[in-house]
């Protein structure tokens, strides 16, 4: 797992840096290593083998697994660039938001 955490770490600073709010974020070694990150009703979800995935925060917490509704995945592996990777998550949030998650966004707002 911490081959992994500088990665992590760069993506939660790419995502500050891209005007991006970071709730919390945590790791889980259980197979596959992965990541959590929470971007308010949003979050970030990696891991080792399938690479990252953005969605509306349903639950999880460290020792958990995260759950998502609505999911986006972002192509480009594992090793996704973390600036293409905070680019893609502010296009996605700030962008028709509407139309990539439908009522689930409303729900989650609500929350």
């Amino acid at each position: 797992m911490d081959a992994f955490r500088p990665y992590i770490e760069k993506a939660v600073t790419a995502l500050k840096e891209a005007g991006l709010t970071v709730i919390e974020s945590w790791m889980d070694p259980c197979d596959p290593i992965d990541a959590t990150i929470r971007l308010g009703g949003w979050a970030l979800v990696w891991d080792e083998w399938d690479g990252w995935r953005l969605g509306v925060f349903v639950s999880g917490r460290q020792g958990v697994r995260t759950v998502l509704h609505d999911t986006v995945r972002f192509e480009g592996g594992p090793r996704l660039a973390v600036v293409e990777l905070a680019q893609r998550v502010r296009d996605f949030t700030r962008g028709s938001v509407e139309q990539i998650t439908g009522a689930a966004l409303a729900e989650a707002a609500v929350r």
